[in-house]
């Protein structure tokens, strides 16, 4: 009993050390891709905006829902408004 426990243990652990390996082959299969990709296009911005923009301004929210993709609305009449320059922090129960 003994010696089959030890085998099924070695090869169990041969498995293992295979699978890892495997994914170690993979890891740098991937990494071989990535390398040889084409860069993309730089990004074209054709306007500028102020340094400066926006100097104040606010955020106001009047019955807002929010909804899980092809779920329930799980926030419902959201009533907010946020002048310029005040901080805001999310409190969950």
């Amino acid at each position: 009993m003994s010696s089959s426990m030890t085998l099924t243990l070695s090869v169990v652990v041969s498995f293992a050390n295979m699978a890892e390996v495997i994914n170690q082959l993979v890891s740098a299969e991937r990494v071989l891709e990535y390398v040889h990709l084409t860069p993309e296009a730089p990004l074209k911005v054709e306007y500028k905006l102020d340094p400066n923009w926006p100097k104040s301004g606010n955020i106001q929210m009047n019955g807002v829902v929010v909804a899980y993709k092809n779920g329930p609305n799980v926030l419902k009449d959201i009533q907010l408004n946020i002048n310029s320059g005040e901080k805001v922090n999310n409190i969950n129960n």
